[in-house]
């Protein structure tokens, strides 16, 4: 499922502080950083605390971030980039910037109210604008009200994950929450597409090329993005519709979500994703007198499919606890198969069992025991008379 595993740990403590982001902030005087390609922060005075290859954002600012710096972190620990309003003399060019780097990761920021927020453009044109390089990672940061959201300019194999893009409104331009121009591979879900201009857009500077074609979710069941103008109907309860998301005619999120993407997206796609957890209550390790065997088990979700394999041999499906009926003598092994809604196989522990024949009943053997003892005890009393008799006719005899 490509790069979800890895993340979700991150997207869940990101996406918990959301509420943070969301609150009105007061940002500082103008301030223009750039950490550079040795490591140093311009000006030195900047609200910018340095831990080895992570770069903490400590306070609001009003002004741009430029980093030149490859293989490092920024984190906006929820701080705000941003201006007091969107006009042709009070907007700042960028808020972040990433000028031909590699594998740097910008998180956990808001960008308010400039031209572009995260820029990677030479012409910066978003909020968060990428100019070349690739690999780079944006996660879990929130865009709005700037003239473009997030922007790649011929930068290549980068991570778009969580973000919130909101209310980006740029008169002059087709795509305001988020475009590629002319980069290629790079990879966009769990991200907020909510009441922008336009929302997404993938397009080329060269009249010669074709679309990049870029991946718009992470596969069934992780899903892709949420959409504000989403149609189509939930795929039974997975939170993901039925409906493939057009950006273009060689650009479609495969799996849109159906509602806004949030750490219970993330909980209950831990859950759907993890195997059904089988128990069996019957048949148990032991012996069994008869053929027909009780098959009881219990499944720990919904499912869709349920069966059993007996000694190794191909599935038989049933609908729930059944009966095996006609099990041959002998020593045999159980296990039984759930499928979950998500096509997730889950299966219980093997259970050894055997089913032989039965002895003759205790109490069988008791009543012939008893039988024989009463007509050796009738006898011996019968036996008993005869000889008293014998006596007494005896006696009157003489």
């Amino acid at each position: 499922m490509k790069q979800a595993t890895a993340t979700i740990l991150c997207l869940l403590c990101l996406i918990a502080s959301s509420a943070v982001y969301l609150q009105p902030v007061k940002a500082q005087s103008l301030t223009n950083i750039t950490i550079n390609a040795d490591g140093s922060v311009t000006p030195s005075s900047a609200p910018i605390i340095r831990s080895g290859n992570t770069y903490i954002l400590t306070n609001n600012i009003a002004g741009s971030i430029e980093i030149d710096r490859n293989s490092i972190t920024f984190n906006g620990m929820g701080h705000a980039i941003n201006e007091t309003s969107i006009s042709s003399t009070s907007i700042e060019p960028f808020g972040i910037e990433l000028e031909s780097v590699t594998n740097v990761t910008v998180t956990n920021t808001t960008v308010t109210n400039v031209a572009i927020g995260i820029l990677a453009l030479d012409t910066p044109t978003a909020a968060i604008d990428v100019e070349g390089g690739g690999s780079n990672k944006i996660i879990g940061n929130n865009v709005s009200n700037n003239y473009n959201g997030i922007s790649f300019f011929e930068s290549n194999n980068n991570l778009i994950i969580g973000n919130n893009m909101t209310n980006n409104r740029d008169p002059y331009v087709v795509a305001c929450g988020l475009i590629f121009w002319s980069s290629f591979n790079n990879t966009v879900y769990h991200n907020n597409f909510i009441n922008n201009t336009s929302s997404a857009g993938d397009a080329t500077i060269d009249s010669g090329a074709t679309f990049s074609g870029n991946t718009w979710d992470d596969g069934f069941p992780a899903g892709g993005n949420y959409w504000g103008n989403q149609t189509g109907k939930e795929i039974d309860s997975t939170g993901i519709s039925d409906t493939p998301y057009t950006i273009d005619s060689l650009n479609k999120d495969r799996y849109p979500l159906t509602q806004l993407f949030s750490s219970s997206f993330l909980v209950n796609y831990e859950q759907e994703v993890a195997p059904p957890k089988v128990s069996v209550a019957s048949p148990l390790n032991q012996t069994y007198s008869k053929t027909s065997i009780s098959l009881t088990f219990q499944i720990d979700k919904i499912f869709n499919w349920v069966g059993y394999s007996l000694d190794g041999q191909t599935n038989v499906t049933i609908n729930n606890n059944s009966t095996i009926s006609n099990v041959a003598y002998g020593s045999h092994s159980i296990t039984v198969y759930a499928n979950s809604t998500f096509g997730i196989i889950g299966a219980s522990k093997t259970v050894d069992f055997n089913v032989a024949k039965s002895e003759p009943f205790a109490s069988e053997i008791v009543i012939a025991v008893l039988i024989v003892a009463a007509a050796i005890v009738i006898s011996l009393v019968l036996a008993a008379i005869y000889r008293i008799r014998h006596q007494k006719a005896a006696s009157f005899k003489k």
